[in-house]
């Protein structure tokens, strides 16, 4: 038993130090919450799945953009399963075919599909100043932004932009906002949340109770889900659809980072911070709240959302 513990305390001690090393300047309130989450054991849901769009999904196809035909596949073969509910963090550009053949065509009567067997699909919603609206151009380049009006016809959004601190780490969960609700509390409730944590979200901000490090959540590649028959897998279940791509840009450094492990990409950070929104607010967390605004970088939240496929 003394080997054990000697073992412990030099492994908790290593951590101690690997992390105040890393994170010399940072405020004692940041640098105990790191310490705490690397030194807990990961919890792992069984009701949240994150289907990757990878490299079997995209097939070489436009490096930014997700092929909207195979989304429009995708999602319907998804809401088949009946599952909860699905979040679907993809960026939409500004090109558009709404003839009846068209690919936007296809993913938009996929949702229509899903809302018609009862199954809610939230889309991501950046906010007009995170995005660049334009067209085809003469030589060929493309500006993308959101077409989200045409798709919200037969779903909901949700905001997926996430407050950073001062040393860029993402700890806080979004404060909800009447005009822009955050996709994570959305699906929280939808997961069975409690309406005192998502009240109390729409009054201050809380941290992040994360699961785990960067691969914590149970993860598929979304190619898988293209074959029909397999969404009845996904039943009841919380699904997360995002980038998973090797070079993504869309993830966000967290306090696992600080001990060396590599950053999340941004889905698997908005499907931990639905669980620990369901899971219940932290309750020593109204002090850290009220100084969170102390530690917060002064710009909009931010995410890497313009080249997520990249």
């Amino acid at each position: 038993m003394s080997r054990f513990r000697n073992a412990l305390a030099i492994a908790v001690l290593a951590t101690l130090l690997a992390l105040v090393g890393r994170t010399a300047l940072l405020p004692v309130d940041n640098l105990l919450y790191d310490i705490g989450l690397s030194s807990a054991a990961s919890k792992v849901p069984k009701d949240i799945v994150i289907l990757g769009i990878d490299e079997a999904f995209m097939k070489g196809r436009h490096a930014y953009l997700a092929p909207r035909d195979r989304l429009a596949t995708l999602v319907r073969n998804v809401a088949e399963g009946k599952p909860k509910a699905i979040a679907l963090d993809v960026w939409l550009d500004s090109r558009i075919d709404e003839g009846p053949r068209g690919v936007d065509a296809q993913l938009r009567d996929a949702l229509r599909y899903a809302k018609s067997h009862g199954v809610p699909v939230l889309l991501s919603d950046v906010p007009p100043d995170q995005t660049e609206i334009g067209s085809d151009s003469e030589n060929g380049q493309t500006a993308h932004g959101s077409v989200l009006p045409y798709f919200a016809k037969e779903a909901r959004t949700g905001s997926v932009l996430f407050p950073l601190d001062r040393d860029g780490v993402v700890r806080w969960l979004p404060q909800e906002k009447p005009e822009r609700p955050s996709m994570v509390a959305q699906m929280a409730a939808l997961g069975g949340a409690k309406p005192a944590a998502l009240t109390a979200l729409r009054k201050s901000s809380w941290p992040i109770d994360f699961d785990g490090p960067p691969g914590t959540i149970t993860t598929q590649s979304a190619a898988e889900f293209l074959e029909p028959g397999l969404g009845a897998l996904l039943q009841d279940q919380l699904v997360f659809i995002g980038a998973t791509y090797s070079r993504s840009r869309d993830y966000m450094p967290t306090p696992y980072t600080r001990v060396g492990s590599k950053p999340m990409y941004g889905i698997e950070v908005m499907a931990q911070s639905t669980d620990s929104i369901r899971r219940g607010l932290p309750r020593d967390a109204t002090g850290a709240a009220a100084r969170v605004e102390s530690n917060r970088w002064t710009v909009p939240s931010l995410r890497c959302r313009t080249s997520a496929y990249s």
